[in-house]
C-alpha cells in the first residue's frame, strides 16, 4: 500500500532516478509541462553539477535508442525529495504520468536512489557497519532489490555489481579505528565505485547512491526500496548493528563450502533477511518488506515449475 509518510519525515534527504523505455523523451517533456510538475530537459545533465531543484529529464546510454532522430527511453530524476506527503504525491504523479505515456521498464532499466549521509562522513562506526552489513546480507538485499520479480538485469555487473566478495578479501586489512579509515576503504577495497551497487562517488558532497534496485515504475514499490534504504540507515545511526555479531556471519559463511555458489547463482537465505529486516524496521515496515522478497523468490519458483 502507497503511504503518506514512512516515519522518516525530514531526517533524511533522498532522491531517485527512474530509467525507462519505450516512451519518447519529447512526449514524456510534454506530458510533464501539462502536469505543473517543476523540471527542465537537459541532455547530459550530470556534466552540469545539477542542483535537483526540479526534475531532470535526460537520455541514458544503457536504454536510450535514437529512432528516426527521436530519442525513446531516458531517464528521469528527481528533484531533492523528503519523506513527507506532497513529495510522495509527486512521486506517485511522475509514475503514473510515464505510465500513461506507455514508459515500461526492461531487464536492462534500474532505478537508483541517492541519500544524504553527510552527517556520517566522519563515523567510523558507520562505514565499518555498512561494510559489514554488505558481507552478511547484500546477497539476500539483491533479491529484495530485484523488486516486482525475479530477474536477474543484464546491466547489473557492469553498473551496480555486487560488492561482497571484494569486501571480504580486503576487510582483514582495513583499519576502522584509524584516521584514514575512508581512504582505505575507498581504495584498498575496490569498492563503492559509479558501477558498483553502492556507490560513494558524491561523497564528497555528502551523497551515497544506492544502485542494486532494477527498474520499477510501480510506486508502491520505488516506496518501499526508498523505505528500506533510509530504515537502514537509521538502524546503523542508532548502533543497532552489532559489530561482532557481523563478523561473526562472515566468518560462518566463509566456512560454508557452498557460499561462493550461493552468490553466484542468487541463493536466498530466507532467515538471514528476516534478520536483517527485523533490525531496521517495526511493525509494517517488516510485512513490506518480507512481503516484496518473498513476491521475488515465488516468481522464480513459478518459472522452475513451468
Amino acid at each position: 500500500m502507497y503511504q503518506k509518510s514512512v516515519g522518516i519525515g525530514k531526517e533524511y534527504s533522498f532522491g531517485v532516478e527512474l530509467e525507462f523505455s519505450n516512451a519518447p523523451l519529447k512526449r514524456v517533456e510534454h506530458a510533464l509541462r501539462e502536469s505543473a510538475i517543476p523540471y527542465v530537459y537537459q541532455l547530459q545533465h550530470k556534466s552540469c553539477h545539477p542542483t535537483y531543484e526540479e526534475w531532470i529529464l535526460d537520455v541514458d546510454a544503457t536504454v536510450t535508442k535514437l529512432i528516426e532522430h527521436e530519442f525513446i527511453g531516458g531517464e528521469l530524476s528527481s528533484r531533492v525529495l523528503f519523506d513527507q506527503e506532497e513529495d510522495w504525491l509527486e512521486l506517485q504523479r511522475v509514475c503514473q504520468l510515464l505510465k500513461r505515456e506507455r514508459a515500461t521498464c526492461t531487464s536492462r532499466t534500474s532505478t537508483h536512489i541517492t541519500v544524504d549521509i553527510a552527517r556520517f562522513r566522519k563515523s567510523h562506526y558507520f562505514f565499518e557497519a555498512l561494510c559489514k552489513i554488505i558481507c552478511a546480507y547484500e546477497n539476500d538485499m539483491n533479491i529484495f532489490f530485484m523488486g516486482d520479480k525475479f530477474l536477474l538485469r543484464k546491466t547489473k555487473g557492469d553498473y551496480a555489481a555486487s560488492m561482497d566478495y571484494r569486501l571480504r578479501r580486503t576487510l582483514p586489512f582495513i583499519e576502522f579505528d584509524s584516521w584514514d579509515f575512508l581512504n582505505q576503504i575507498l581504495h584498498n577495497s575496490n569498492c563503492f565505485g559509479l558501477r558498483d551497487g553502492i556507490s560513494f562517488y558524491k561523497l564528497s558532497k555528502g551523497l551515497m547512491e544506492i544502485r542494486y534496485p532494477n527498474g520499477t515504475l510501480r510506486e508502491e514499490t520505488i516506496q518501499n526500496n526508498v523505505n528500506f534504504v533510509l530504515k537502514l540507515l537509521k538502524a546503523i545511526e542508532e548502533e543497532k548493528f552489532d559489530i561482532g555479531y557481523l563478523d561473526s556471519l562472515i566468518e560462518q559463511d566463509e566456512k560454508d563450502l557452498l557460499f561462493i555458489y550461493r552468490i553466484f547463482h542468487c541463493i536466498e537465505n530466507p532467515r538471514r533477511f528476516q534478520e536483517l529486516v527485523e533490525m531496521i524496521g517495526e511493525g509494517e515496515d517488516q510485512s513490506s518488506f518480507m512481503g516484496q522478497y518473498q513476491k521475488v523468490l515465488s516468481s522464480r519458483n513459478e518459472k522452475k515449475t513451468i
